[in-house]
């Protein structure tokens, strides 16, 4: 005796058991560089969904870094006016010192013509580019970015809330 049997195309899953663990390659807790209240997640920034490696995934509020910028840079801008000044000031010390016709010591010399007060301005010219610099970098960190692409596993907090430096704020795989 045979069998006949009727057989029609579909698609289906299989159906497949297993034990083990899956563990993510890469894991990452996202967590903030600068403080300030989050102001938003990203479109798209929902446990479950892939983002694309640095594609800006949230979002802080940057009102206060942006002060904080434009304070630098006016700081920035008072140093290379007081640098103006001394230089102005030692090139005066200097045609004074030649047109007194003595001869000091090195020491005394570096005194008479205001080494001291050039190198101290110099300095803060750089303290003051410095201070600019980080607070431009602040202002940069205030958009976070996914380090690689990878799904977001979890929000860490919401959207709103007052983060300090190190906040982890998404956890994220790959």
């Amino acid at each position: 005796m045979v069998g006949v049997m009727t057989v029609s195309e579909s698609t289906q899953a299989p159906n497949l058991y297993g034990f083990g663990r899956v563990e993510a390659e890469q894991e990452a807790m996202l967590a903030s560089r600068v403080a300030g209240q989050l102001e938003r997640f990203a479109d798209g920034v929902v446990p479950g969904q892939v983002v694309e490696q640095d594609a800006a995934v949230a979002f802080i509020d940057q009102a206060d870094l942006a002060l904080t910028l434009e304070d630098a840079q006016a700081q920035l801008a008072n140093a290379q006016a007081l640098l103006a000044l001394e230089q102005a000031e030692q090139q005066r010390a200097r045609s004074e010192y030649e047109s007194f016709g003595r001869q000091l010591s090195a020491e005394r010399q570096a005194l008479v013509l205001r080494e001291p007060q050039l190198r101290q301005a110099q300095a803060e010219l750089t303290q003051a580019r410095v201070a600019r610099d980080q607070a431009a970098l602040n202002v940069e960190r205030a958009t976070l970015k996914a380090p690689w692409r990878a799904m977001v596993q979890e929000r860490l907090v919401g959207a709103g809330s007052l983060l300090s430096q190190g906040t982890e704020v998404l956890h994220l795989v790959g």
